[in-house]
């Protein structure tokens, strides 16, 4: 994962698309805001984007051994699911903030 990490680190564009689809997935469990924020190239039929195909240009770029064990991860659909390094190295929490008014006087 250390490899995927620094080849998607060397690509600008996969770099982007990457990044705004993990906004995009923060912001909502919908796909709504794949479409406005991504790539169409990266969207898939449903609206959704994929991360795999958002890091395809990425993997390409690897060995040829590191391309056949993500062509292989890809093919039986548990990529995802193999990437948890990986998308860690991206992720943050959001805390819940809750926001009060505060009136400041001033003592006479």
């Amino acid at each position: 994962m250390r490899r995927l990490y620094k080849a998607v680190l060397s690509n600008k564009r996969v770099l982007r698309d990457f990044l705004e689809s993990r906004i995009s997935s923060w912001l909502t469990d919908e796909h709504y805001w794949d479409e406005i924020l991504l790539n169409e190239e990266v969207i898939d039929e449903r609206g959704e984007a994929r991360v795999e195909d958002i890091l395809r240009p990425a993997i390409a770029t690897l060995s040829e051994e590191d391309r056949e064990i993500f062509t292989r991860q890809i093919a039986a659909d548990v990529f995802y699911e193999n990437s948890e390094e990986f998308l860690d190295c991206f992720s943050t929490e959001f805390d819940a903030v809750e926001l009060h008014e505060v009136e400041m006087r001033q003592e006479p």
